[in-house]
């Protein structure tokens, strides 16, 4: 089974900037803005205020869309790699849909 890089990178990248956005008005919240944060070190804009959730979503959408992208592309590396022949092979369809057609 392949992954769809363009579907993994999508959704990795939409839930990272939900994530973004959230967990600073999550903070804000509880906390009040504090404009302080670890991650605003590294993304640039990013901090517990309102326009920082803006930063955090876009740079969740970003990050997020790359490494979804990198993970499912290197998932179907190894999985065409194993299905090829190594250790790891796919059972057999109980079902049937996996047999050639008959003519």
């Amino acid at each position: 089974m392949k992954l769809n890089v363009k579907a993994s990178a999508l959704a990795w990248g939409l839930f990272w900037a939900l994530c973004g956005a959230f967990i600073p008005w999550w903070v804000i919240l509880f906390d009040g803005p504090t404009g302080e944060s670890i991650l605003g070190t590294v993304f640039r804009g990013y901090d517990v205020s309102p326009r920082g959730s803006l930063a955090g979503a876009l740079w969740g959408l970003g990050c997020g869309a790359v490494s979804g992208g990198v993970f499912a592309w290197f998932y179907n590396v190894l999985a065409s790699r194993f299905d090829r022949g190594g250790d790891i092979r796919a059972a057999p369809d109980p079902g049937g849909r996996d047999k050639e057609p008959s003519k």
